[in-house]
């Protein structure tokens, strides 16, 4: 029983060399419907598409005012830092590439009178068709860079003593004897919280303290001094452990990133002026869906290179009507334009199958391998 024979392939279409056969064969190529009945003798081949897939990068820069900044300049003589909270989220595009997929609307119909070869292998090697390359974008970014939130303790490191003060007083419990009451001293013991002066204090005395050892460890006062590796460890954790203790009074800054990333399918239309919205950010909210009006539009254009398509003369005007000839697609290579409201963030160049023409593979071509 004759099943009917599916060639789907997405990186080239025309895998037929060109129906040769030891007699002269007759074949016709037309384009298949949805839901149409296929004959059992058929073999049917699909064209490729282009999807873009972008990469986006959302940073959140998050900006803590330190918990003893109103200490700063009273322990420390120190007046800069942040002054107030606040959040800013940065877009950036990392990277656009591209991939094929079968297109769904370019489905065709090989039937001939004879056997039907196919040597696609050579046919591609031979450049007839052109291949569709791995294109590894060479984005031209111009925006900037920029993040998730996510629950995070900005200062763990605020103390390197308790939180507590043991205080000791004199209480006086009565005592009755024969001759009435007396008083009978005897100390209690009670805790209380430091207050935010007292740690302030302690803090920029620590801070003072890793200061002092770590000009100890470079000028050689220890007895025992660390040399090499040792030294250089000893150092940068001193210094990281005083940034630490610094930010209590200053501040500190916390970046963060979430990665999205977006696909798009091109249309096949001339219009330089034609983009569409990829999906929306706010410098408050970060990445926000399309729909989401509060955020400003992330648009994407895509148009040809070269207007003047080189191969319009070949172009298939009508693929609907029957051909002796395999249908295929050449890409073209276009340009690729990201941008928000104010500037672009950045272009780069891909081919695309989808916005170049339909032509026909003459049955006259010779893909024979080259001897």
């Amino acid at each position: 029983m004759n099943k009917i024979k599916y060639f789907s392939f997405l990186i080239l279409i025309v895998f037929f060399s060109g129906c040769q056969t030891q007699e002269k064969t007759a074949q016709t190529v037309s384009s298949v419907d949805k839901g149409m009945d296929l004959p059992s003798d058929a073999i049917i081949y699909t064209l490729p598409r282009t999807i873009i897939k972008v990469e986006v990068v959302a940073e959140k820069v998050t900006m803590k005012k330190g918990p003893l900044s109103a200490y700063s300049k009273k322990y420390l003589g120190l007046e800069r830092g942040i002054k107030e909270d606040r959040t800013e989220w940065i877009l950036k595009i990392e990277n656009v590439t591209s991939s094929e997929e079968v297109d769904p609307d370019q489905y065709y119909m090989v039937r001939s009178n004879g056997l039907v070869s196919s040597n696609f292998l050579q046919l591609s090697k031979n450049g007839l068709v052109l291949m569709p390359v791995s294109q590894e974008s060479s984005f031209i970014r111009t925006g900037q860079p920029g993040i998730e939130e996510e629950e995070i303790e900005y200062f763990k490191d605020r103390s390197v003593k308790p939180n507590l003060i043991e205080k000791s007083d004199t209480v006086y419990s009565l005592l009755e004897t024969d001759t009435g009451f007396v008083k009978v001293p005897h100390v209690q013991l009670k805790n209380r919280y430091k207050t935010l002066d007292e740690k302030a204090a302690e803090a920029a005395a620590f801070i003072i303290k890793i200061r002092k050892r770590r000009f100890k460890l470079l000028s050689g006062q220890y007895d025992v001094f660390p040399e090499g590796i040792a030294l250089e460890y000893a150092v940068n954790e001193l210094t990281r452990l005083e940034n630490e203790y610094l930010s209590l009074f200053i501040g500190k800054t916390v970046t963060q990133q979430v990665y999205r990333t977006f696909t798009y399918l091109p249309k096949n239309e001339d219009n330089e002026d034609l983009s569409e919205v990829l999906f929306r950010f706010s410098s408050t909210k970060g990445i926000l869906p399309e729909k989401d009006l509060t955020g400003s539009p992330v648009t994407i254009k895509v148009n040809k290179l070269n207007p003047e398509d080189p191969f319009k003369s070949l172009a298939v005007n009508n693929a609907s009507e029957d051909v002796s000839d395999l249908i295929y697609r050449i890409p073209v290579p276009c340009r690729v334009e990201l941008s928000d409201e104010m500037r672009s963030l950045g272009t780069t160049d891909l081919l695309i199958y989808q916005m170049g023409p339909l032509v026909r593979l003459p049955d006259n071509v010779d893909l024979s391998p080259e001897k």
